[in-house]
């Protein structure tokens, strides 16, 4: 009888730890699945401070620009422009947040 019994649980043990067909067990899946879910975790909290310091830099840079524009028009025209003419003077008289720019004119 324990014959019997070692030569079963040895044939039901070696079923569990042989893969058969070259295929993975649940719990390997599992462990790559939660493996996965991680990275896209760290994925996903990278995207919106990259996104926003994209969007800071890029406004520094029309911000630069406008002050640009805006000293090439005075140095033409021998005086600043009004806040009204401001926005056909600056190529962009926005920011990257769809902000618009504050021109004030100090006389």
């Amino acid at each position: 009888m324990k014959q019997k019994i070692r030569q079963l649980f040895t044939h039901c043990s070696s079923r569990i730890t042989h893969h058969g067909s070259g295929g993975f067990t649940l719990i390997e899946l599992a462990m790559v699945l939660v493996v996965i879910g991680i990275v896209i975790t760290i994925g996903v909290n990278l995207v919106g401070p990259l996104t926003k310091r994209m969007r800071v830099n890029e406004s520094r840079d029309i911000v630069n620009a406008a002050v640009e524009s805006v000293t090439s028009w005075a140095s033409s025209n021998k005086r600043l422009p009004t806040a009204v003419e401001f926005p056909s003077v600056v190529k962009a008289p926005t920011d990257a947040f769809t902000t618009d720019l504050l021109y004030i004119v100090d006389h």
